[in-house]
């Protein structure tokens, strides 16, 4: 994979201007052929726009394989805006954030491209190569930026430039829902109905029972089937099958459950119709559905998350934009279908969800106490290359002391989860039950996430939210009122935060179960030189966990409150390292050890950068879950933690050294991350780094002194740990490296 080089000095001059000079528009496309290579073409960036890659206008990038995804930039001088399609060959700039929104680029190289199978197609340019001169770069703009005289049908109608599609995916998934082909119908008159229309189509409406019994008899063979009416019990989340090869233009499944008297069915919308009726169509909703195909249940959708009641239909109705012409009419505010059953929540608090079996489905709300930052990872299985994201929460409902912790994935409300804050009431719908036991059977962790029919409902806790329409008759949500104005409840929302590191469930503190794995082979070590590699490719905001072997070799000490440092007066093994084994080039981690007279200047940081435990240091930063320390925030001081350490570990060869950061538990009432474990019995009263890396608890009370270093120091000195540590990429080459657990595993060899 390309090695991302720091920017060259002159970039690096430009980048601290006061103000940076943006190239004419007009210059760069008449150059766009072929740029003067002594000239700088200057643009910010101000939209980043991914869709799946058109074999028709990309040939395979070298290595027989043809990237997944395109980018198309919308670029700015100040005054005119024009879109480039990204070269493959810098998509990697963007994976790892270091290509983003408001960032100062370069144009090195460009070319002109057309597409060969279109008589009437305009070309478009390609940004082959580029560097990034700097990020978050605000530009003063009077006025709305609009497209230059030069712009193609498909730049102003906002369409992908490469592709014969006419849709843009999400930047981080492929299940969320962007650009206005999702906005064409809303609030479009066709998709609702007159009372007086209704009342002459009822005597056609038949039940969903009956259509099962007619299929059974009769089959599918063309037959159109009669409208029927239900309410919406559930609605899934989108779907995206496309693939590089295929002529899909639309390729996008929705599925709604549809309930009425007799029965309820689920209800598959393709192609064109799930992108006209996706914003459409609530949880709630009468519908009248005419022009659908039936047939058996699809297995995917019959085990969906383990979710499908008994009560539902095996079959399933299929609604195309042709053979048949499928339509949807909204009838919410018909009162001739009040009869239809009502929505059912199956409501469980924090402390009757233990009672409930793993994979079973539940109702829950509470207080947002704590909100995770975004993690995402690679989904293998898919053919399209699509990364999952999902964050942390923690609910209080008042049951009992221990939170309600959920994992969210993508659901069918994005909007949604910009407006979850601390301090908000949430109800979730339809979200899963898991039981986690460690091999030490005496740990027992439970948590919930949510699942493809997921919904979210965000509440502010007022009086007049006990009115609320759809959740006011719950026993359960009038009491979570009241409590949410309590005394308790104040006390809880005091050490409430955003971001930081969490892993849940949290590891084992025994050695043992933690070396077990779940087939009971030898656990996955990973040498410290690919653990460096892996996170220099990992993506922006993806995580990954290695255990890998090392040694101490050289410490600090930090205070979060006074911003204190104590280090280590030696380096703690024998023989001591080069200093030059201690940067490692391949990775771009920097160790911590202290710079001395006779360092090598190679050896140190670039200029202007200072790195710390592999990431760089910006005091200024303070979007939750983006700060410089991987620890969570609130609106004050955060007070739960205020130490950390900071280790160098060093590789066993002695030619890797990665600085990573220990965040100890101190205060188990109040720390987020300690809610919902057990803590072990900790009545220790003398200090043993050994037990406080195993089990992540500093329970001993000490001053920051020169004393308490030595300490350190005595007891890490030529001992090997086993380490267990969490990698995480926030973009703009911060690279972020946690210790979750460390075993003591052998003395070193003296050399």
């Amino acid at each position: 994979m390309q090695q991302m080089q720091p920017q060259k000095t002159d970039y690096q001059q430009l980048a601290s201007d006061e103000t940076i000079r943006l190239t004419p528009l007009r210059n760069i496309l008449s150059n766009a052929s072929g740029q003067d290579a002594s000239s700088k073409f200057v643009s910010l960036v101000t939209e980043i726009e991914r869709y799946l890659t058109d074999v028709a206008f990309h040939d395979d990038d070298g290595d027989g394989e043809l990237s997944q995804n395109t980018f198309d930039l919308t670029i700015t001088d100040g005054s005119l805006k024009a879109k480039f399609v990204l070269s493959h060959k810098c998509n990697s700039m963007i994976h790892k954030g270091l290509l983003r929104l408001n960032c100062v680029i370069d144009i090195l190289r460009t070319t002109i491209k057309y597409n060969e199978a279109d008589v009437r197609g305009k070309p478009y340019v390609c940004i082959e190569d580029l560097l990034v001169v700097t990020n978050d770069y605000m530009l003063d703009i009077d006025q709305e930026l609009r497209f230059g005289p030069e712009a193609s049908e498909r730049e102003i109608d906002s369409l992908p430039l490469a592709s014969r599609r006419r849709y843009y995916l999400p930047m981080w998934n492929d299940v969320d829902y962007y650009g206005n082909i999702w906005d064409e119908y809303v609030g479009d008159s066709v998709v609702t109905m007159t009372e007086a229309l209704a009342i002459e189509t009822h005597n056609k409406i038949t039940k969903i029972e009956d259509i099962a019994k007619l299929f059974v008899s009769k089959g599918d063979k063309g037959k159109l089937y009669p409208p029927i009416v239900g309410r919406i019990v559930k609605k899934s989340r989108l779907s995206h099958y496309g693939k590089v090869n295929d002529k899909v233009k639309l390729p996008y499944l929705m599925t709604v459950v549809v309930a009425d008297t007799s029965s309820a069915v689920s209800i598959s919308l393709w192609s064109n119709m799930a992108v006209k009726y996706f914003k459409l169509l609530k949880v709630n909703d009468i519908i009248l559905v005419n022009g659908y195909r039936v047939r058996s249940c699809r297995e995917y959708i019959t085990k969906a998350d383990n979710e499908i009641s008994d009560g539902i239909s095996q079959l399933e109705f299929a609604v195309n934009a042709s053979n048949p012409r499928g339509n949807i009419i909204i009838l919410t505010d018909i009162n001739i279908y009040n009869n239809l059953p009502a929505l059912y929540n199956n409501f469980q608090n924090s402390l009757s969800l233990i009672n409930l079996r793993s994979n079973c489905i539940c109702d829950v709300m509470g207080l947002v106490v704590y909100v995770g930052r975004p993690y995402r990872w690679s989904r293998k299985s898919n053919l399209s290359g699509e990364m999952s994201e999902s964050f942390w929460m923690h609910l209080y409902d008042g049951s009992c002391k221990w939170p309600i912790i959920i994992r969210i994935y993508a659901i069918s409300q994005p909007e949604i989860l910009r407006e979850i804050e601390i301090g908000k009431v949430l109800i979730c719908s339809n979200v899963m039950v898991h039981h986690n036991v460690t091999n030490s059977t005496s740990d027992h962790y439970l948590h919930l996430s949510t699942t493809i029919y997921s919904q979210l409902y965000v509440r502010t806790p007022t009086s007049a939210s006990a009115k609320d329409l759809l959740f006011g008759k719950s026993v359960l949500y009038q009491q979570l009122l009241r409590w949410c104005i309590s005394e308790e409840a104040k006390q809880i929302l005091s050490s409430a935060c955003y971001g930081g590191h969490y892993c849940y469930p949290p590891s084992s503190t025994h050695f043992q179960s933690f070396m077990a794995s779940s087939d009971d082979s030898d656990i996955d070590i990973t040498a410290a030189k690919v653990v460096a590699k892996r996170a220099n490719e990992i993506h922006f905001r993806q995580s990954e966990r290695f255990k890998m072997q090392a040694i101490v070799s050289h410490f600090v000490v930090c205070n979060v409150n006074s911003g204190d440092k104590l280090f280590s007066s030696t380096v703690l093994h024998n023989p001591p390292i080069n200093v030059r084994q201690v940067y490692s080039q391949e990775s771009g981690m920097f160790s911590q050890k202290r710079m001395d007279n006779n360092d090598n200047p190679e050896d140190r940081p670039p200029d202007g950068q200072e790195y710390l435990y592999g990431l760089k240091i910006n005091k200024d930063v303070a979007v939750p879950g983006e700060m410089a320390l991987p620890i969570a925030i609130n609106s004050d001081r955060y007070d739960a933690i205020d130490e950390y350490w900071i280790l160098t570990l060093l590789s066993l060869n002695r030619n890797v050294a990665i600085d990573a950061i220990f965040i100890p538990i101190r205060n188990l009432d109040r720390d987020y991350r300690a809610a919902g474990t057990y803590p072990m019995d900790d009545t220790t009263t003398s200090f043993d780094i050994c037990k406080v890396l195993s089990s992540g608890i500093l329970s001993v009370n000490h001053p920051l002194t020169s004393e308490y270093v030595a300490e350190l120091e005595k007891q890490l000195q030529n001992k090997r740990f086993l380490f267990e540590i969490d990698i995480y990429n926030h973009g703009d080459t911060i690279i972020e490296s946690v210790i979750t657990r460390g075993f003591l595993t052998d003395n070193c060899e003296q050399a």
